[in-house]
């Protein structure tokens, strides 16, 4: 069980670092930061989360994400 976990655990961080994208924090006039993360190659499209409570994680998380973007260019905002 203990090599199971242990292999998963590095095809995951072997798949993470395929993964090419920028994160950084962008600190608005009024000094409040905000983090965007940029992934992917292509016509640029911005994601804005749905509200309170709700972020982008959600959607990286799901598979669709990963194919979009190979085909566009997506900021999390």
């Amino acid at each position: 069980m203990k090599q199971i976990l242990f292999i998963s655990i590095i095809v995951l961080l072997a798949l993470n670092g395929l993964a090419k994208s920028r994160e950084l924090y962008m600190t608005t006039s009024d000094n409040v930061t905000l983090y965007v993360k940029v992934s992917g190659h292509g016509k640029p499209c911005v994601f804005i989360h749905g509200g309170p409570g709700s972020n982008s994680y959600y959607y990286e998380a799901m598979a669709s994400s990963a194919l979009i973007e190979k085909e566009v260019e997506m900021i999390y905002y």
